[in-house]
C-alpha cells in the first residue's frame, strides 16, 4: 500500500514539475506554477474518488436491496441453537443450510422436513361446533337451563 501511494505522489509531482518546466519556459515563476499544478491534481483526484465512491456506494446498496429482495422469496428466520439469536437464513434445497449466527459466531445447521399430504378443499356447509365438555358438565348445564335455577 505504501508502495502505491509513493508511486502515486511520484506520479503527481513528475506531471507538476514538467507543468512547471513548460511555464518557466513561457516565463511564468516556477514554483508557483508548480504548486498551482500540484493543488490541482489533488483536488481533482479527491472529486473523482468522491464520485466513484458515491457512485459505489449506489452500487452496493442496489445489491443489498436485490440480495434482501432475494432472501425473502426464499428465507427463514431461525434462532441460533447456542444464544437464540434470530438470524435470517438463505434456503438452499441444492445444498448444506449452514449459517454462522450473527450475535455469537458459532456454526448452526438447518434441516428441512418435507411432508406431502393430499389438498383438500372445504365444504359448503356452516361450521360445526365442538363441545368439548364431559358428560357430566353437559347434564349439569342442561339441567340448569330447563329449570331456569
Amino acid at each position: 500500500m505504501i508502495v502505491n501511494i509513493l508511486r502515486s505522489l511520484a506520479i503527481t509531482l513528475s506531471v507538476s514539475g514538467t507543468c512547471a518546466l513548460v511555464g518557466w519556459s513561457l516565463d511564468y515563476d516556477f514554483w508557483r506554477v508548480f504548486a498551482l499544478v500540484t493543488a490541482i491534481q489533488f483536488v481533482s483526484f479527491w472529486l473523482f474518488n468522491s464520485v466513484l465512491q458515491h457512485i459505489k456506494q449506489v452500487k452496493m446498496t442496489q445489491l443489498e436491496n436485490e440480495r434482501i429482495a432475494e432472501y425473502t422469496k426464499q428465507s427463514i428466520t431461525a434462532e441460533c441453537a447456542y444464544c437464540k439469536t434470530a438470524n435470517l437464513i438463505p434456503l438452499r434445497v441444492d445444498s448444506d443450510n449452514d449459517f454462522e449466527c450473527t450475535n455469537c459466531s458459532k456454526p448452526n445447521a438447518v434441516y428441512i422436513g418435507i411432508t406431502v399430504t393430499q389438498k383438500t378443499n372445504p365444504m359448503n356447509v356452516d361450521s360445526l361446533a365442538i363441545n368439548t365438555l364431559n358428560p357430566d358438565e353437559r347434564s349439569a348445564i342442561e339441567y340448569f337451563d330447563r329449570d331456569g335455577v
